[in-house]
């Protein structure tokens, strides 16, 4: 069982922890080593956090690893420490660990729950072990309580018994991380990290296995790891936190391909998928090119919601969120991307803020809502420009308002005013 396994049952808790303080915008107290996230159960007064938001944490971790189902899940409150959860835990899925949920990598908005069977997840693990090389070591850098982090992170390295390392990609330089590497390694990253690597010109093995998910993989930055490193195999998998692993490619300009378990259904102009083991379907939030019944093209989302860092984040709900500040009578959000293809992942976030006057002191102004943001958005990333103006960027008898910040004079920061002269 995989939380019978040394140390994995210690990181998921762990990783479950962090993703609160993330969500809460602290999560740059973790790159304090003073600081661990498991300080949170041992002094919940020090991070923030009331009695009702220790009982919310817990519910979230009991439903997270089923301990509802056994009964015993209130003790997590009554044992506020590190080992204190884990003995529940334990305790718990002795009894019953047959079905795990995840939650949503949203940024804004609640973040919601999905059930999934350990052994539908485990039918993902054995697939990909007949079509992966076999690794000495499995690497990874992404958090195992999300469903792409346990997948690759969590049940593969218990089912193979293989060594294991984890990397915290923002604790350390990539230059200093990625020394730790080895030919035949199996490396589990974000198309974030990848991307980051290429960049940076990173010197990675000549042989290993890539995995990426969460995102879209941007075309330029797979086919420049391929072009690279000939002798690793890159492997793009899609899928969602409500299906997990949907389907997969290892060569560039090609279509995805449907794993074996599941089946692609059209319905009102939309995909939907549906589990050939128990029928249950899922509506996909992407727009899809069919090519045969297990092959297709990614063409984009059909909804606002964009992936950065890993994390949905819904450009709508983000404005009306913005829109909640005093003095922001209207606002839009729009992303950028770091390539031109249609799958590119977005690297930054644009705010455009009407106001209800323009403030007497703009450069006071931009700084307290900076402040306002670290304390409502949590890890929502901070956007790359905001423009302020006393209307918002459409057509209005012709005259068009621009999106473009370089049409604006600088107040502080990557604020900008379309007030006239600051």
């Amino acid at each position: 069982m995989w939380w019978q396994q040394p140390g994995l049952l210690e990181t998921y808790l762990h990783d479950f922890l962090s993703d609160s303080l993330h969500r809460r915008g602290l999560g740059d107290l973790l790159l304090n080593c003073d600081t661990p996230a498991s300080g949170l159960l041992a002094d919940p007064r020090y991070f923030g956090y009331s009695s009702l938001d220790m009982v919310e944490l817990a519910r979230r971790f009991a439903l997270a690893l089923g301990l509802d189902r056994t009964g015993i899940s209130d003790l997590l409150l009554a044992r506020r420490s590190a080992e204190g959860w884990l003995g529940v835990a334990r305790r718990s899925l002795e009894i019953d660990d047959s079905t795990l949920h995840f939650y949503s990598s949203g940024s804004t908005g609640e973040p919601t729950a999905s059930a999934h069977s350990l052994h539908r997840l485990k039918r993902e693990t054995d697939f990909f072990q007949t079509l992966l090389p076999v690794p000495k070591r499995i690497v990874s850098t992404v958090p195992c309580h999300h469903i792409y982090g346990f997948i690759w992170s969590v049940l593969l390295p218990s089912t193979l018994a293989c060594e294991q390392l984890r990397i915290h990609p923002t604790r350390s330089l990539p230059e200093n991380w990625a020394q730790q590497l080895r030919d035949e390694d199996l490396i589990v990253a974000t198309p974030e990290v990848w991307t980051l690597l290429l960049n940076q010109q990173i010197k990675l093995p000549d042989r290993f296995t890539g995995i990426s998910s969460t995102a879209p993989l941007p075309v330029a930055t797979a086919a420049a790891i391929r072009r690279r490193y000939p002798n690793a195999t890159l492997t793009e998998v899609y899928g969602s936190s409500e299906t997990a692993g949907l389907a997969w490619r290892q060569q560039d300009n090609v279509a995805f391909t449907l794993l074996p378990f599941w089946t692609l259904q059209s319905q009102n102009g939309s995909w939907l998928v549906q589990d050939q083991d128990d029928g249950q379907q899922y509506p996909l939030s992407d727009r899809l090119q069919l090519h045969d019944s297990s092959h297709f093209s990614i063409l984009g989302r059909t909804d606002t919601v964009i992936q950065i860092h890993g994390n949905n984040i819904n450009l709508a709900l983000l404005a009306d969120t913005l829109q909640t500040h005093i003095g922001i009578k209207q606002a839009r959000v729009r992303s950028d991307s770091n390539s031109g293809d249609p799958g590119g992942s977005p690297s930054g976030l644009h705010y455009f803020l009407v106001l209800d006057q323009p403030p007497a002191d703009i450069s006071q102004w931009c700084r307290n809502f900076s402040d306002w943001l670290a304390d409502s958005l949590g890890n929502v990333p901070p956007p790359r420009s905001v423009i302020i103006a006393p209307s918002l960027p459409v057509n209005t008898l012709g005259k068009t308002v621009s999106w473009d910040p370089s049409q604006y004079p600088l107040v502080t920061g990557c604020f900008r005013s379309g007030f006239g002269s600051t």
